[in-house]
């Protein structure tokens, strides 16, 4: 198939797709496409035996994303012209989701050290998606192309939206990208941590210790996780005593495997399953209420979501010294959900949080949160609940929840009488 006839058959999908369409606004999320639109993709995913052509010029970015789609990683090499057209300043709208299409997540492309010039060039390239694909490109051609550009992904690292792909590529080239380590030390404690965490652990950079080490009380538990993996690589005997206190209070058992996989690194002592589980299974969750309620103090997003979510997994580790941080935490809509769940699993004893359900089912500007307000009071509330419940069911019409929330306060009443 030549190029032009390419061209010709991507038009004609891409026509008969928005004929279809706007007769029915819903078959594209169907795949309801018909037979016809059907049989020409299958000539186009007959590319994938037969050998592509050039990539066509003129195409938009449905119709490019869609070509990378069908012919998939034998056309690999339309990725040369791709960068070559950034590079010239062209848009090439579309080109992260063609290098998603065209070389997937792991696959390799050894035919790429060829390119490594023109993809240093889009490294930091005006376009964040040309940054980005060119990232995800030089980390398919391997780790020795990602070393031939260690300086640009230095820069990259300063990208908001680029640091964590930058840090992850970062980490391929190992040793030979110590260069990086001041900036890669500068994301600790920022969204991307845990890439940072693992590139400085690749690197072998131990002056980013003491740093990595702070990670293990990171809010996030993919961020402690690649704290525990990095100090067990990094750190000495002194280290262990950080990675017994994090097991002493940490309940995410993926973060709790990987601290106890390091102490045996770091004893060197073999890391089976086995004898991983022997350190990992002995956690004592009391003593993670300590993190709990510092999750819940920190007042950040995350810490609070985990913490909530820990409660929530684990009962044995609810203290009631959370009940306030958590009302507190319940005023902010982005934790009213967790929050009310967390509060209603403590029962009466989160008496203390009742006036701020009551302001919830009172004033709050969706029904679902009244509703979820009303039947926390119904788990948590005494008597004097009663009539805001009431005005709650006058107000907003007659609910089931509000009716079950009533008769539970006056069952918990009644057996306290008794």
């Amino acid at each position: 198939m030549q190029g032009d006839e390419l061209l010709a058959l991507l038009r004609e999908i891409d026509r008969l797709k928005q004929e279809e369409d706007r007769k029915n606004e819903y078959s594209a999320k169907d795949g309801a496409y018909s037979s016809r639109v059907r049989a020409l993709e299958n000539k186009v995913r007959a590319l994938r035996k037969s050998g592509a052509p050039a990539l066509p010029s003129g195409l938009d970015r449905g119709m490019l994303v869609n070509a990378c789609h069908l012919v998939g990683p034998s056309a690999v090499h339309w990725l040369v012209s791709l960068f070559e057209a950034a590079r010239g300043g062209s848009d090439v709208d579309g080109i992260n989701l063609a290098v998603h299409n065209l070389l997937p997540e792991g696959t390799p492309w050894p035919g790429g050290a060829a390119h490594v010039p023109l993809l240093r060039a889009c490294v930091n390239h005006s376009s964040v998606e040309v940054r980005e694909a060119a990232v995800r490109t030089l980390m398919a051609i391997g780790p020795a192309a990602v070393a031939d550009c260690v300086p640009q992904l230095i820069q990259a690292l300063s990208h908001s939206h680029l640091c964590w792909k930058a840090a992850e590529a970062l980490a391929m080239a190992g040793p030979a990208a110590a260069a990086a380590t001041p900036a890669l030390q500068k994301l600790l404690g920022t969204e991307a941590a845990s890439p940072a965490s693992a590139a400085l652990a690749a690197i072998g950079a131990r002056d980013a210790l003491p740093g990595i080490a702070k990670s293990l009380d990171a809010p996030y538990s993919h961020d402690r996780r690649a704290a525990a993996e990095a100090v067990g690589k990094l750190g000495g005997e002194a280290s262990i005593s950080l990675l017994r206190e994090l097991l002493s209070e940490e309940w995410n058992e993926e973060v709790r495997r990987a601290a106890a996989s390091a102490i045996l690194k770091l004893r060197g002592e073999p890391r089976s399953s086995k004898r991983v589980s022997t350190i990992d299974l002995a956690h004592p969750p009391l003593q993670a209420a300590r993190a709990i309620l510092r999750r819940l103090a920190s007042k950040t997003d995350e810490g609070r979501r985990d913490a909530m979510r820990a409660m929530l997994a684990f009962p044995d580790i609810r203290p009631r010294e959370a009940i306030p941080l958590i009302a507190d935490g319940m005023e902010d809509t982005n934790f009213f959900v967790e929050a009310v769940d967390v509060l209603s699993s403590y029962g009466p004893a989160a008496a203390a949080a009742v006036p701020g359900l009551v302001k919830w089912m009172r004033h709050s500007v969706t029904g679902y949160d009244r509703e979820m307000a009303a039947k926390a009071l119904g788990l948590i509330a005494g008597p004097e609940a009663i009539e805001a419940l009431q005005e709650f069911d006058r107000s907003f019409g007659p609910k089931e929840s509000v009716s079950a929330a009533i008769a539970a306060i006056r069952a918990r009443a009644e057996k306290r009488k008794a």
